[in-house]
């Protein structure tokens, strides 16, 4: 999953050097509209992908860079995923929030506000994480 202000234009790059070994690669794209999309909604764009590429219950990898990594993670652990789900790697993902997030307003910004420190998503996925416990997780951020 792409991040905010990306398209999945942005894993070009990795969809030339995975070639042909992964012909089923999904990059959806998601209407993030600048972060007035919530997290949960964008994570139900993402189910609905997902069903129509890959129907049934086969397992997945999954990779979501920025805002994209909440957004699996939302479909993970609120949604069902983890039923369907091998492995998820956070790519810079603010899976404890982020201080961009802190100054827009949660009524236009809805998603931007799910991303604020102590958000009431971010509380939810943090204090139910068992639901993690059966999936292979990476996440990979730099500190600033």
């Amino acid at each position: 999953m792409h991040g905010l202000l990306d398209t999945p234009e942005v894993f070009q790059k990795l969809r030339h050097e995975i070639g042909d070994r992964r012909l089923d690669l999904l990059i959806p794209h998601l209407s993030l509209r600048l972060a007035r999309t919530p997290i949960e909604e964008a994570a139900a764009e993402l189910a609905a992908h997902i069903d129509a590429a890959y129907p049934g219950q086969e397992p997945l990898n999954l990779l979501g860079f920025s805002i994209g990594g909440v957004i699996a993670r939302t479909w993970i652990q609120r949604l069902g995923g983890h039923r369907r789900t091998r492995r998820f790697i956070s790519l810079g993902s603010p899976q404890q929030g982020t201080l961009t997030a802190q100054p827009w307003p949660e009524q236009i910004f809805k998603g931007l506000a799910d991303l604020k420190w102590d958000s009431a998503l971010l509380r939810e996925l943090n204090s139910n994480s068992e639901l993690l416990e059966s999936v292979d997780c990476h996440s990979f951020y730099s500190a600033p």
